[in-house]
């Protein structure tokens, strides 16, 4: 089986471009995009959130994705169910959950719904997203790597 495997140098560079967005602004006041934007007078960034509002999930997080990594470069199948775990709370933490606590406050009413969305954008913005696509991104990297590398490694064995 060919695959394009990803290489270790890949998954660092992901890494650091996901940290590296981490210190932009969380969010960017709407009225001030029309003038001059000061970071100083934004909200904080993405580890105020990571720090504050969701400290436990946080330790856990950077706990799995240093399993997984450490698994992972040790070759050992581990590895893939740590990548696998952390994916898949990061994906119910920053994609499920926090989003739609601020959209569904009173779920079964659509003006409700679409304030709970216009607040979600207005407290949060585009750097949440942002963040949380690349997290994604180097998160599915490094199932894919812990999964194909050790198929490739036993492929060249036999």
């Amino acid at each position: 089986m060919k695959t394009k495997l990803i290489q270790k140098w890949n998954l660092l560079v992901l890494f650091f471009i996901w940290i590296g967005t981490m210190f932009l602004p969380s969010t960017v006041n709407q009225e001030k995009l029309d003038t001059v934007f000061y970071i100083s007078k934004s909200r904080e960034d993405f580890f105020y959130l990571l720090i504050n509002q969701i400290p436990y999930d946080t330790i856990v997080l950077i706990l799995m994705i240093s399993l997984s990594v450490f698994y992972t470069l040790k070759n050992h199948y581990f590895g893939k169910y740590f990548a696998f775990a952390s994916l898949t709370l990061y994906i119910s933490v920053f994609i499920i959950r926090i989003p739609l606590s601020f959209i569904f406050v009173k779920p079964f009413e659509i003006n409700s719904t679409y304030g709970g969305l216009s607040r979600f954008w207005a407290f949060y913005g585009s750097g949440y997203v942002m963040t949380s696509i690349l997290g994604l991104i180097f998160l599915f990297s490094l199932l894919y790597y812990a999964i194909f590398q050790l198929r490739y490694k036993s492929d060249n064995k036999s």
